[in-house]
């Protein structure tokens, strides 16, 4: 009994683990897509300024 205790807390752990790398990778990737948005403008006015 003790031991299936231990494996839940661990497989809790995991999760929350999981859970934040999923976090992080979506944050970075939204990131760089509003980045790539933010550049894409700026390259946008630049051409039609000159």
């Amino acid at each position: 009994m003790e031991i299936s205790k231990g494996i839940q807390e661990k497989r809790v752990e995991l999760q929350m683990v999981i859970n934040k790398f999923q976090q992080t990778t979506y944050l970075k990737k939204n990131t760089l897509k509003r980045e790539n948005c933010l550049r894409l403008s700026q390259e946008f006015h630049n051409q039609k300024i000159t």
